[in-house]
């Protein structure tokens, strides 16, 4: 039968959608869920190894000694000028240059780094020009790592690695010593380890005493040291420097599948949330919202008649507002930048004021992060943590995984795993039994096996795309299950990471999964999309 959602709300309301009185069939007739199997094999490697920014930049002696030892810059320039030609049409890699002498500046700048030939050309012939004054190591380095550390800040999304080529003939003047010119280059590595390379080039007749400064730079530097008098040409080939290929985990090697189209009840089980909301049509329907839109209450209009923009709000947060008369500031932005099934409005309104303060960065978080999908780094979705646990502030808690809140032995952890309610004792319940294996390393990739047997699917109301986030629009008896992951290397297992995920939609037919067996359920083969979270 029908259920009657016309009720007397305690506040006025404008909805965005009209039901009249009486019983109204919202829900479908109640079938059981249907069981989905998956299993697969799948290998994970650094996002790096693809796509990624390489930045160089070329810092030059443009001394007066260089009169006598390169005149007209015919070693300098030509061997700035091969590099860039023999690199000029590859898309990853940007071009910086600093100069120092009788003045030391940028010769590429605003920005430091450019793809722009006509930039690079102009550069490469000032580098041609006159040369004069002394060679000031200090003021050349402390511009170098000035750009490196503006670049980081304008750019953090490209995550690039900067390639550094220190050149010059002769000892720092002002004097500067061996260890200072070293420590002023660690000073420059340690912007990001890991991702800085200096390398230097020595030329000219200053002899040992300026050779040991280049070479402890490059030492320093972690970057490789060139005697041109014994090679005859600047080849910035043999000086580049590369990241190694350090091994990429997940992080817990805990791998989620998360059916979008399932949320905890109200009355503590796991049923049907067709519009991906946090909240299940059965309690959307008793509370007088819409299973079949995120937002029921896009705008509030309070007694004096004044319109409250609310469009940034799903229906659990509407929720929230109506049984405990929580506000719910006005906010527009809908959007899900970090895509962990949350809005930017959602993230800064869910708080905890007090927070576990064991992170892993030692930063507590209050407010949930737009830009990290894991706002508390425990390796849960900032969504699935706050509809799970139906509260306000579980996404800011890095320890709350790791409890018990239900007197089960079981860790909420492995009960959002699950797919089970952590706040409820349900040791009975239908648990999700994901397995997943590390199987080793091929061509550098650390790889791993997944199965499992038990993923229900319920049957859903249709939603279409424009009335829930992107992405999670779907026909009548489809769900959509998220699969992902988070990726760190060894060396920054409690990082930020990367995202890694896939939507796909599963029908809720007993018939093909009964006739297709695992192949039924997700497909862990399939390419997963990439989120880097900015640092």
């Amino acid at each position: 039968m029908g259920v009657s959602i016309c009720r007397k709300l305690g506040f006025i309301v404008i909805p965005l959608f009209t039901l009249a009185c009486g019983d109204i069939n919202l829900m479908k007739p109640g079938t059981p869920p249907v069981n989905a199997k998956s299993q697969g094999d799948f290998c994970i490697s650094p996002p790096e190894n693809k796509n990624r920014l390489t930045k160089i930049m070329f810092v030059m002696d443009k001394s007066g000694s260089n009169n006598g030892t390169d005149s007209g810059a015919v070693l300098r320039g030509s061997g700035v000028e091969n590099f860039y030609n023999d690199h000029l049409n590859d898309e990853y890699i940007k071009w910086g240059m600093i100069r120092f002498g009788i003045i030391t500046d940028y010769m590429i700048a605003d920005p430091y780094f450019t793809q722009d030939e006509g930039s690079v050309r102009n550069a490469i012939a000032e580098l041609r020009s006159s040369d004069s004054g002394g060679t000031p190591y200090s003021d050349a380095l402390a511009k170098t790592e000035l750009a490196i550390r503006d670049d980081i800040e304008a750019f953090p999304e490209e995550d690039a690695y900067y390639m550094v080529f220190f050149i010059s003939d002769g000892q720092p003047e002002p004097y500067i010593s061996v260890e200072q010119a070293s420590a002023l280059v660690k000073s420059i590595i340690n912007v990001k380890p890991g991702k800085i390379f200096l390398s230097s080039a020595y030329y000219g007749t200053n002899g040992p005493a300026a050779q040991e400064y280049l070479r402890e730079m490059a030492l320093a530097g972690g970057g490789k040291y060139a005697d041109l008098n014994l090679t005859g040409e600047l080849d910035f080939e043999a000086l580049i420097v590369k990241p190694t290929n350090e091994p990429w985990q997940i992080k817990n090697t805990t791998l989620m599948v998360y059916n979008t189209n399932a949320s905890t009840c109200l009355n503590g089980t796991v049923g049907v949330d067709s519009d991906s909301d946090g909240m299940c049509d059965e309690d959307e329907v008793r509370y007088g919202l819409n299973p079949q839109k995120r937002n029921s209450f896009p705008t509030l209009t309070d007694e004096r008649g004044k319109v409250t923009d609310l469009r940034g709000y799903g229906d659990y947060f509407h929720w929230r507002r109506i049984v405990f008369g929580e506000s719910l500031p006005a906010c527009a932005d809908a959007t899900d930048e970090d895509h962990d099934l949350l809005t930017k409005c959602e993230e800064q309104y869910i708080v905890n004021q007090r927070p576990s303060t064991v992170f892993p960065d030692g930063k507590p978080r209050y407010n949930g992060d737009p830009k990290n999908p894991d706002t508390d780094l425990d390796g849960f979705l900032d969504g699935i943590e706050i509809f799970m646990f139906k509260d306000k502030g579980s996404a800011n808690d890095y320890l709350n995984v790791l409890r018990s809140y239900d007197g089960e032995s079981d860790s909420s952890g492995t009960q959002l795993r699950q797919h089970r309610n952590p706040t409820v004792w349900d040791p009975s319940a239908f648990a999700y039994d994901i397995i997943i294996n590390p199987k080793g390393y091929e061509e550098g990739k650390t790889c791993y096996s997944y199965s499992q047997s038990r993923l229900e699917l319920f049957n859903t109301l249709e939603v279409k795309e424009e009335d829930t986030l992107p992405g999670l629009g779907h026909a009548a008896g489809d769900s959509a299950v998220l699969i992902y992951y988070i990726q760190t290397p060894q060396s920054d297992k409690d990082g930020p990471g990367v995202y890694k995920y896939s939507l796909q939609y599963l029908q809720a037919d007993q018939r093909i999964n009964d006739s297709r067996g695992t192949s039924a359920g997700v497909d862990i083969e399939v390419p997963f999309t990439s989120y880097i979270v900015p640092q």
